[in-house]
């Protein structure tokens, strides 16, 4: 068990060493102000490919460490979601926003042309999460484990993020709406179905949301004695 979770640590390690990639800035250590700029961003093209590898092959469950012969073996239960605890870091990786803003603001430095956009990274993001929606393959239990786990980050960021990166997971959800409701009446599979229109209806519950709406903070022992106090004395009236 304990060599079994060291080999899913270190591929999360080096999974999320990737993601650093993107938004990346490289410092160069000049010295009496010689030299070019100190800062400068990772290369597009390397961004561009550390986020397809990561939306490909990152967030896909690596089946060889869950084979059945090896995990009936280390624990009667959590398989799924252990394999989703890793996924959902590369995704809270990807949806960062302090990497939103580097990305944002490279593309204004350098232009578009010679950036990898916030754009790019979040249509090869939501393309990765729901690839099934094209191949019209089922979603098995890892993988929808994952696409909950997406709409969760994705809830967070429509909602609360204070970059571009809200404008944009908010259009990406309307377009993966859509693909949903194309992917539904093709789909096959009974499980599947229902898994789709359920992220459907999450989708919805998400875009209806105000975004910046929080709940309301519960109330301390003080409030709720305060409040009964306050409520005795307007019953009672002055002395």
């Amino acid at each position: 068990n304990t060599a079994w979770n060291a080999l899913l640590g270190q591929r999360s390690l080096e999974l999320n060493h990737v993601v650093r990639n993107i938004g990346g800035v490289i410092e160069t250590d000049y010295h009496g102000g010689r030299g070019g700029a100190v800062f400068r961003p990772v290369d597009a093209a390397k961004q561009r490919k550390a986020a397809y590898f990561l939306t490909t092959e990152g967030l896909k469950t690596p089946k060889a460490l869950f084979a059945p012969a090896i995990v009936t073996k280390l624990q009667p239960e959590g398989v799924v979601t252990g394999a989703t605890r890793n996924a959902e870091s590369i995704l809270r990786g990807l949806m960062d926003d302090g990497r939103a803003r580097r990305l944002v603001e490279a593309e204004t430095l350098y232009g578009r042309a010679n950036s990898f956009t916030l754009g790019e990274l979040m249509n090869l993001t939501f393309t990765g999460t729901f690839s099934e929606l094209e191949t019209g393959a089922p979603v098995d239990a890892y993988r929808r484990s994952l696409q909950r786990a997406f709409l969760r980050v994705a809830d967070g960021k429509a909602n609360g993020a204070t970059s571009d990166l809200r404008m944009l997971v908010r259009e990406g959800l309307r377009q993966l709406a859509r693909r949903i409701d194309v992917a539904i009446p093709k789909s096959a599979d009974p499980t599947t179905k229902l898994h789709l229109a359920d992220s459907r209806k999450e989708i919805e519950r998400i875009l209806t949301t105000r975004p910046g709406a929080a709940a309301p903070a519960p109330l301390s022992l003080r409030d709720l004695l305060m409040g009964g106090a306050k409520e005795e004395a307007h019953r009672h009236g002055p002395g």
